[in-house]
């Protein structure tokens, strides 16, 4: 039994729950470890059901350790299959480079707005290329954010795990998002007046 991951990965584990599929799936998924935390918290927190959704954007990217300034990187965002936000020094972010601390801050500009499983990939045509045709990725669930922060060492984001990479990425090399929380109600204020603006226009468009 296949699954795509992590897309519905955590509501395959509470399905699988008890059963040997269950630990064939984990034991084939060791670059998505943050996703069997996720499943542990559901257990203790949840009584492995589903969290409720959080609504967030993201802020900033800070990445440390990169011996650069961080023209060179393009990042994509993707939900559910399909890349809704992509920036790169021109377009959608604005770049900053401390030297001091060897930090490069990506600073979003017009984020959408994310909800559960999240992918987040980094170009850059300076960088190999490894597995998902990017130099490093990774992905997390907007439920399990806490403190509107996720900070990933090295070892936690995928690609750069493998030792083959560590010559280009130092142990002290490390990714940080910083978010915003949306509220539900703004939320569903903004999907009315939407609706509302519609009505507007078809109303406009059929009047003499």
């Amino acid at each position: 039994m296949k699954y795509s991951l992590p897309f519905s990965f955590l509501r395959s584990l509470v399905f699988l729950l008890g059963t040997k599929s269950l630990y064939s799936l984990l034991a084939s998924v060791a670059l998505q470890n943050r996703y069997v935390k996720y499943f542990e918290k559901l257990k203790i927190f949840y009584n492995c059901s589903l969290p409720p959704r959080k609504v967030l954007t993201i802020k900033r990217f800070i990445i440390y350790s990169i011996h650069g300034d961080g023209s060179d990187l393009k990042v994509q965002i993707i939900m559910q299959h399909n890349i809704v936000f992509s920036c790169s020094s021109c377009k959608n972010c604005m770049i900053f480079h401390d030297i001091e601390i060897d930090k490069a801050i990506i600073n979003l500009v017009n984020c959408p707005e994310l909800y559960d499983d999240v992918k987040v990939k980094f170009l850059s045509k300076a960088l190999p290329a490894y597995y998902d045709d990017c130099p490093f990725f990774f992905w997390f669930h907007t439920s399990f954010i806490q403190y509107n922060r996720l900070y990933l060492p090295r070892h936690e984001l995928d690609n750069l795990h493998k030792p083959k990479t560590w010559k280009i990425y130092p142990t002290e090399f490390a990714v940080e998002v910083q978010f915003d929380e949306i509220s539900q109600s703004s939320t569903a204020t903004s999907t009315q007046l939407s609706r509302v603006s519609l009505v507007g226009q078809k109303d406009a468009v059929g009047s003499p």
